[in-house]
């Protein structure tokens, strides 16, 4: 039923890759930020090739009381190791240097590279701070359902309010459902209403500073295209998660 589906938190596992030499700060403590408001049902695990920022990870988690595990790459198995932990993860965490990349998607760039094929959502770290305002832009594309069970997920996590700006018409089911879920989760949900051009209304949003996270589709399939989707991780002020 639908109560068994929020009993679950957002995310079980969350992977933070350390490559080269990012230490990706505010990607581990925005992953220590989910994880410890899950009460201990959430992990982190870390990907580093670097001892000492392994060391300096752990005794920050300890500090928390988050459950962490450390992945040492050692020469060579780097695509290896990244490929069996990204595709175990429930969320991957980086921080937002490395979103200018995305536009380019070059092919040096590892974690990108292979952030095309994976499945599970994408945070890119820039609040750092307790989520008081999410907002969901939702489409009529197939991962609208999953974005905003896994937006009123993080918000009833964090007692946070809920403002959905649905850019598509979408089918009084769809509407009924999004009540349904509002209250199985105790989510205050906030309709926002679009007047006017609906990707100029949701660029508008994004940028109004309102809000601590933004939840949208990875691949445009519905009214937000793939350019427009790049353009928000880009512009946003606050962090932003990408669910495929």
């Amino acid at each position: 039923g639908l109560g068994d589906v929020y009993k679950r938190q957002p995310f079980g596992k969350i992977l933070v890759p350390l490559i080269g030499k990012v230490r990706a700060e505010k990607a581990f403590k925005e992953a220590l930020l989910i994880a410890s408001a899950s009460n201990g049902k959430t992990v982190v695990e870390v990907i580093s090739s670097d001892i000492m920022e392994l060391r300096k990870k752990e005794a920050m988690a300890r500090e928390v009381g988050v459950p962490l595990f450390n992945h040492l790459l050692e020469g060579g198995k780097l695509i290896e190791m990244l490929k069996s932990h990204l595709h175990d993860a429930d969320c991957i965490i980086i921080d937002d240097e490395k979103i200018a990349l995305i536009d380019r998607l070059l092919h040096r760039n590892v974690i990108l590279q292979l952030m095309r094929s994976v499945s599970c959502p994408v945070l890119v770290a820039r609040t750092c701070n307790y989520y008081r305002h999410i907002l969901v832009l939702l489409d009529s594309s197939e991962v609208s359902e999953r974005i905003l069970i896994i937006a009123l997920q993080i918000a009833h996590l964090f007692g946070s309010d809920l403002s959905v700006l649905v850019l598509e018409e979408m089918s009084p089911e769809f509407r009924e459902r999004i009540k349904k879920r509002g209250e199985v989760e105790n989510v205050d949900i906030i309709k926002l209403k679009v007047d006017g051009n609906a990707m100029i209304e949701a660029v508008k949003e994004v940028k109004s500073q309102k809000y601590d996270l933004i939840v949208i589709p990875w691949r445009g399939t519905g009214i937000i295209r793939s350019s427009m989707i790049r353009k928000i991780v880009n512009d946003a002020s606050c962090s932003v998660l990408t669910v495929a």
